[in-house]
């Protein structure tokens, strides 16, 4: 199973059922034994099947390998480059991809307006950033997938504002949603330099 289906309801909010963990179950139910999904957006839904096979694939291999056969001044070393997490859910992921490179990490985490629904979610107010300087440095921002892309666009334009040299990101599922207007006009301005993701 490529993308995890439900995968994003992983949790409880209020009454919200945990579709994930009941389509897993299903599945075992109906004699499924092991399950393979790429990038799990939370591998530990891997509880709701104790007993069952369930390995999450991630592509970090792949993502690295493109840098470096596409970016050819890229310098992967903790002078020249820091990882990136876009919110606290990423941040296995970038710790990750940090202990790989023996680069440093930084983080954004959202801070919500609990008190208004748009959209069916809390809308985020602002995205705070924990880490070193990035001034000078190329960015790799690491996240399972690009939906809308608004955090994702907001993420790139505050590392830049932070003077990031060039904003690199990788997400295993670009989903799009919204369409890709707003990426290409963040590439003319220089936000982000290049997206990578999977088919």
């Amino acid at each position: 199973m490529p993308f995890l289906y439900e995968g994003r309801q992983h949790r409880r909010t209020s009454r919200e059922s945990m579709d994930c963990a009941v389509m897993l179950q299903e599945l075992v139910n109906m004699g499924v034994d092991n399950i393979l999904t790429f990038d799990a957006h939370d591998p530990r839904v891997n509880n709701a099947i104790p007993i069952s096979g369930f390995e999450s694939i991630m592509p970090t291999y792949q993502f690295i390998k493109n840098l470096l056969r596409n970016v050819d001044d890229i310098k992967l070393d903790a002078d020249h480059l820091m990882v990136i997490s876009p919110d606290e859910g990423a941040m296995g992921r970038v710790v990750y991809y940090a202990n790989v490179l023996g680069i440093n990490v930084g983080m954004f985490y959202k801070r919500r307006d609990f008190t208004t629904i748009v959209d069916g979610r809390n809308p985020i107010v602002a995205h705070e950033y924990l880490g070193d300087s990035v001034e000078g440095k190329d960015v790799l921002i690491i996240d399972d997938m690009i939906s809308s892309g608004d955090s994702m666009l907001d993420v790139a334009k505050q590392l830049k504002k932070r003077k990031a040299n060039r904003v690199f990101v990788a997400s295993t599922f670009g989903l799009f949603t919204n369409g890709l207007e707003r990426f290409d006009e963040a590439y003319e301005q220089g936000l982000i330099y290049r997206i990578m993701t999977t088919n």
